[in-house]
């Protein structure tokens, strides 16, 4: 079974030996690949039945009348996923397609691991950020120069992407997805926010207002000055604190009016 936080990616290469170096690549940085596309219907078919969350195409290799462009022009009426487009040199005309199929990123072949990982990153970012409004939510957060990046001790650098009922967190080398829904708790700690879902936490380095603004969700619920809650985790509350899993939180003097009112309580 798929890991929900695994950022699944759909290759579309008729080159076998490119396909599996860029498989290989992926999972290496902890990215999960739905399938490999040799063909226009291979594509179409590991995208209706998969939850794809981004796509990567080689341009000039794919056989039969539809080239790598015509198949993301047609996948995207179905659904917009970012797009990284596989190029080793392309006319002008081929440049003038490419940009009505919202490309967010360019890998340029021979690739390496490293820019795999690179033009991935920035896909996620781009796609969130730079999108049509009707195709996602705000953009939450920017993000850090992707190739520059390094690890904090251990820390996740401040980026949050939201899109749509999930988030994405930057986690060393990768994305990893959230659902809304599951997250039970968001709690300050110094300079970083820890994000609670069952049985895991998620640190970043941002502070608690931080975090709260970029995911902006309507049913967080601020009960003290380190804690908001997902109010539809709730187990059990009482005026002093509210039990959400094996979790008990304490509600702050100063906040339990507007928490209660929340919950509809006036």
């Amino acid at each position: 079974m798929k890991d929900p936080e695994l950022i699944d990616v759909l290759i579309v290469a008729a080159d076998i030996v490119l396909a599996l170096g860029l498989r290989a690549c992926l999972q290496q940085y902890g990215y999960t690949v739905a399938g490999i596309a040799s063909d226009a219907a291979a594509a179409e078919r590991f995208f209706k039945e998969t939850d794809v969350d981004i796509i990567l195409v080689d341009i000039n290799t794919i056989p039969g009348a539809r080239d790598g462009i015509d198949i993301m022009a047609e996948l995207i009426k179905t659904k917009r996923v970012p797009v990284v487009y596989l190029i080793e040199e392309a006319d002008a005309g081929a440049i003038s397609r490419v940009k009505q199929t919202y490309p967010v990123s360019f890998l340029p072949k021979p690739c390496n691991g490293n820019h795999v990982c690179i033009a991935v990153e920035l896909a996620m970012h781009n796609f969130i950020s730079c999108a049509p409004p009707d195709l996602t939510a705000d953009v939450i957060a920017t993000a850090r120069d992707a190739i520059n990046r390094k690890k904090n001790d251990g820390v996740d650098k401040e980026i949050i992407l939201r899109q749509g009922s999930s988030i994405f967190i930057k986690r060393n080398f990768r994305f990893v997805k959230i659902s809304l829904h599951e997250i039970l708790y968001i709690e300050a700690d110094g300079n970083y926010v820890h994000i609670v879902v069952k049985d895991k936490k998620f640190t970043i380095r941002l502070s608690l207002m931080q975090a709260i603004r970029r995911i902006n969700y309507s049913r967080f619920a601020r009960i003290n000055r380190s804690a908001v809650v997902n109010v539809d985790a709730i187990q059990s509350f009482n005026k002093e604190q509210v039990e959400i899993g094996q979790y008990e939180i304490a509600i702050g003097k100063n906040f339990k009016e507007s928490f209660f009112r929340q919950l509809g309580f006036q």
